[in-house]
Parts: structure tokens; sequence; C-alpha cells
């Protein structure tokens, strides 16, 4: 009687069918056969990784070429761009150094009076401090049970009263962070309506100074 076992490596899409005298001759082929298909997928993953690898650093090099090249022409655009400017402001000044040109200073000022004194700048409100979650107000205190020498004698009354203080902390915490979103939540409602009074005061500044 000849023993046989179909094995199959779905990586290497490869199959076999096995054939030995005994059991234990065909699970020993068949171990044998699967652990080299192993080693053949594994160095397979390994040149397809190790090739995947080199494109991406290819692609990145690629990339980072095309940068620096684009970093380069930019510089060189705005070199030639800040150059061109500080030829015209030399040829400026130079112009304005040889040419004799006199004024009379006293025509540029301004003598005229000023009926009213010009709008006086508000300081614009400071925002109040934004609530700390490590303020007094919203740390919790852990609850701790406390057990008497009857409760460390029947389990069922332990469990129960420290299942009691864990319940009682977990409402206390939600209390506390229910509290804290109420009070952030009114402290951005006052910052709000500070900023837009303070937009107002700036608004009804800038038209003053128009006027």
């Amino acid at each position: 009687m000849m023993w046989q076992r179909l094995i199959i490596h779905e990586g290497l899409h490869a199959y076999r069918v096995v054939r030995g005298h005994t059991q234990e001759e065909v699970e020993t082929k068949a171990r044998i056969q699967m652990e080299a298909w192993n080693q053949t997928w594994k160095r397979k993953q390994e040149l397809r990784a190790a090739a995947e690898k080199r494109t991406w650093k290819r692609s990145e090099w690629d990339k980072q070429v095309d940068i620096d090249r684009r970093a380069k022409s930019l510089a060189t655009d705005r070199t030639k761009e800040l150059e061109a400017s500080l030829y015209i402001v030399r040829n400026l000044l130079m112009d304005a150094l040889t040419k004799q040109q006199a004024f009379d200073w006293e025509t540029l000022k301004d003598k005229s009076h000023f009926c009213k004194p010009g709008p006086a700048r508000l300081a614009p409100a400071a925002l109040p401090m934004e609530p700390s979650r490590s303020d007094p107000r919203f740390v919790v205190t852990s609850v701790k049970a406390t057990l008497s020498f009857i409760d460390w004698i029947i389990p069922g009354r332990r469990r129960k009263k420290i299942s009691d203080a864990t319940v009682e902390e977990e409402r206390k915490n939600s209390d506390v962070a229910e509290r804290y979103s109420r009070v952030h939540s009114e402290w951005k409602q006052l910052c709000e309506k500070i900023s837009r009074e303070n937009q107002i005061m700036q608004s009804e500044f800038d038209a003053a100074l128009t006027n």
C-alpha cells in the first residue's frame, strides 16, 4: 500500500503529489518540500522588496532633483529681478546727486490749523484666560470604598462596596467633564463677543480718521 498527499504552495502556484510507503515518510517528504518552497518564496519576496525599494529611492531622487532644479531656477530669476531693481535705484540716486534741484522747503510745510483734535484710540478689551482642565474645580478626588471587617469576610459585600465606589467616581468624572465643557463653551462665547466688540471699535476708529 502506498501513501500519498497533495501539497500546494499558493505563493509559488506550485503543487505536488508526495508518495511513500508509510504515512511518516509522506509527511517527511511533504515537510521537506514545503520548506524548500518556503525558502524559494522568501527569496522571491526579498528580491521583489529590494527592487521596489530601489524604484522608490530612484523616484525620490528624481523628485528631489526636480525640486532642486526648480529652486535654483527660481533663485536665479529672483536674483536677476533684484539686480535690475538695484540698478534702477542706483541710477535714480546718481541722477538726483548730479542734478542741482533747489527746493523751497517752506512751501512744503503744512501750516493749517486743526479745528479739533483727532479721535483717541481706545485700547482693545483683553480676552479672559482660558479655563484649565487642571483647575481644582475640575479635578475629581479618587473615591475609595471603606471596607469593614465584615466586608473582608463576605466577598459579596466587599465587591459591592468597591463597585459602588467605582460607579460614584465615574459619575463624578462625568459631572466634572460636563461642567468643564460648559465653562469652556461659555469662555469661547465671551471671547467671540469681546473680539467682535474690538473689531467694531476698530472700524469706528478707522472711520473717524477718514472723516
